[in-house]
């Protein structure tokens, strides 16, 4: 010990000598440095969900088929995912033009309809899922508005305008008056794009990139005018999420 004492600086007072020997027989203090959270990463919507679909239907292998620009991409409710192979839609659907406009799947007689500009193609399905076309027809003479998308809504194949929807019938080949979408659907006021039906869930997407989907089971929106790219259920970032309908907030439920 010293015996008079003499200010120092504070890192002064014990000699460096001495630090090192407590250190290695104590350890270092360790910094307090502020620990960073981990970067949560958000699941991305998949690329197909940015693209406006052609035709799509719910497809006896319970798979959705979506037709976008002469390519089939199929969506696994099962796994909640896109396949990654696509492929030429021709491979499933023989003689079936590159530019389709709407397309149904009719489970009762087993059939596919699709429409184009000028056409209707109606396909069989058989016991293994492979379709095979049973005719082409030209679209009745009182069709008289672009087809832009087509449900199978209530027992009937409905093709869907811009803002309208209408009827179609067979045998023989007869559009029904036109209704506007806002009579059918309380509150849609948008412009159609494109549309399909996926079992009892009705998909309208718009021109500004937004999506509405009517259930028919319960006569309401599943989604109500919520960005196309991450509101319904093969765009969404959590599975069966049900989007915000006009006055309610709920839940997806399993198709």
């Amino acid at each position: 010990m010293f015996p008079t004492y003499q200010l120092m600086s504070k890192n002064k007072i014990l000699p460096q000598i001495d630090r090192e020997a407590i250190q290695k027989i104590y350890g270092k203090k360790q910094s307090h440095a502020t620990t960073q959270k981990p970067t949560v990463k958000t699941k991305q919507p998949h690329s197909l969900c940015r693209a406006f679909i052609n035709a799509a239907f719910k497809s006896p292998d319970n798979t959705l088929h979506a037709f976008i620009e002469g390519t089939l991409h199929r969506y696994s409710l099962k796994n909640h995912q896109w396949y990654e192979q696509s492929t030429p839609y021709k491979q499933f659907y023989p003689s079936l033009p590159s530019k389709i406009d709407g397309a149904v799947y009719n489970s009762h007689a087993n059939q596919v309809v699709f429409f184009t500009e000028r056409y209707f193609y109606v396909y069989n399905i058989d016991n293994a899922n492979q379709a095979k076309i049973q005719y082409l027809r030209p679209l009745p003479k009182n069709s008289r508005n672009p087809i832009n998308g087509a449900f199978y809504y209530k027992n009937e194949i409905r093709v869907i305008g811009s803002k309208t929807i209408a009827s179609f019938q067979l045998n023989p080949p007869r559009v029904s008056k036109e209704r506007s979408l806002e009579r059918e659907f309380p509150g849609f006021t948008g412009t159609v794009k494109t549309a399909f039906s996926y079992g009892h869930l009705h998909h309208l997407f718009t021109t500004d990139n937004l999506v509405y989907v009517w259930n028919e089971q319960s006569n309401t929106w599943e989604t109500f005018g919520e960005p196309m790219q991450t509101s319904w259920f093969a765009c969404s970032h959590i599975p069966h999420k049900k989007r915000t309908q006009p006055g309610s907030i709920s839940r997806y439920r399993q198709y």
